[in-house]
């Protein structure tokens, strides 16, 4: 991580950059199928925060009503693909925690 005062402490203590460790992630396992499939572009910040479809996918501070959260955690998604690991997901609930911010 960088140290920018911008990467606001998760849940668990540890910060959580959206560029070094949140679009990554939505990299390798999302932006495959949700880089603009259904109006959902999982391949940007905004894309991530505009959601798809005209709702949202992320609601900031608020992980249980994050729809993005939801899917990987039910295992819904990634569609056809291995599950996230416990530690991608927590990756997302702390950024979402922390407010997802754009950093």
């Amino acid at each position: 991580m960088n140290g920018m005062a911008s990467n606001m402490p998760a849940a668990n203590g540890q910060r959580v950059s959206f560029q070094q460790d949140v679009q990554p992630l939505l990299n390798a396992r999302c932006v495959a199928c949700h880089g603009g499939t259904a109006g959902l572009y999982l391949d940007s910040y905004n894309g991530v925060m505009n959601g798809g479809a005209g709702w949202p996918i992320v609601v900031p501070g608020d992980p249980a009503n994050s729809r993005l959260v939801q899917v990987v955690s039910s295992g819904d998604m990634p569609y056809g693909g291995p599950p996230l690991t416990a530690s991608e997901i927590q990756t997302l609930v702390n950024w979402i925690v922390a407010g997802a911010p754009d950093n």
